[in-house]
């Protein structure tokens, strides 16, 4: 149930500025190390993974329900800049945002 309130405070959080594992971790009342190793076990991914995951998510949903552009998207699903969303969208998916948005969009 710990781990539960790590993903929910994970969800909760990831969009809104850069999440914090030590802030987490002194929030449940455990060491980095030991959240980390826990979440691993409880989700098969890091909280890093897990929070990257849950914005990833986000940033799909936006290029193909929105004509946001990018930047505005980086901005609300918590990357720095559409350069680092695009690097890291696809690293993670294969396939570039503006490239996904073109194939998934209705």
């Amino acid at each position: 149930s710990l781990m539960n309130k790590a993903a929910e405070y994970i969800e909760s959080r990831t969009f809104q500025h850069e999440l914090s594992l030590q802030e987490l971790a002194t929030t449940l009342g455990v060491s980095a190390s030991q959240l980390t190793r826990r979440f691993q076990a409880a989700y098969g991914l890091s909280p890093v993974r897990f929070a990257t995951k849950v914005r990833l998510t986000r940033v799909r949903q936006l290029l193909v329900e929105t004509q946001d552009s990018l930047e505005n998207i980086a901005e609300q699903c918590g990357f720095q800049n559409a350069f680092y969303l695009s690097r890291v969208f696809s690293q993670h998916m294969g396939i570039s945002p503006s490239g996904y948005r073109k194939n998934y969009r209705v």
